[in-house]
């Protein structure tokens, strides 16, 4: 059999899929469940997928013809790369494609914690009623962010606070010392970013580094 099938196991915007469809010589498939089974991959020479969908050696038994695996997400967390390698399948990413949107939701995040914005909607919208009870941080002006992981997203996010007025303090051992300078952050060891940050924000690859970096100890 000849691998001819683009298979897609995520939510995609209908005009995505449609270009596709139009672009591409094999036919493109789409899967309505995150999750797949070995025989889900026969026939199938390249995987179009998002975080929902798990790869694993299990998986690709049955994925013979299967050359490429391309995941919309700026991290590989899903997949087991060391599998794929010995299936001589390529697996590509989308490091900037989210980037934004994940440092846009950071700060909005921040905000509803300073402003309440949940609290008030539940007591104006479901309770018609204004209650001015309600615990303020304060302003986002002048605090201390520390970032964890200063890659795509934590630079943005950087980018995003400064015009809040916010000082930036970055903790990430392997970013260039360049780029630190470059973007006027203070660097500083992780307990120190975690003593005095007033607010903090993770935006690291699940890894055995990272995996459990907040613990009890580091709530501390």
């Amino acid at each position: 059999m000849i691998a001819n099938t683009v298979l897609i196991t995520d939510r995609y915007h209908p005009s995505a899929i449609h270009r596709l469809k139009l672009k591409m010589a094999y036919e493109v498939k789409e899967h309505h469940s995150y999750e797949l089974k070995p025989k889900d991959l026969v026939g199938v020479c390249a995987l179009l997928i998002r975080s929902r969908t798990k790869i694993h050696s299990d998986l690709l038994v049955a994925a013979n013809q299967l050359k490429v695996i391309v995941t919309a997400t700026s991290g590989f967390d899903h997949i087991d790369l060391n599998a794929c390698i010995r299936a001589g399948i390529h697996v590509m990413n989308t490091p900037m494609a989210n980037a934004m949107s994940a440092a846009e939701l950071t700060l909005c995040q921040m905000l509803n914690l300073t402003k309440s914005s949940i609290s008030l909607h539940n007591g104006i919208i479901k309770n018609q009623s204004w209650k001015h009870h309600y615990s303020f941080f304060g302003e986002l002006n002048r605090k201390l962010l520390g970032i964890i992981g200063y890659g795509h997203v934590g630079q943005r996010v950087s980018q995003l606070a400064k015009a809040f007025g916010m000082d930036i303090q970055v903790y990430d051992p392997y970013i260039d010392d360049a780029i630190i300078r470059q973007h006027n952050v203070f660097r500083v060891g992780l307990i120190e970013l975690l003593r005095t940050s007033d607010f903090t924000s993770l935006h690291v690859p699940l890894t055995s580094e990272t995996k459990k970096m907040i613990n009890y100890q580091t709530l501390e």
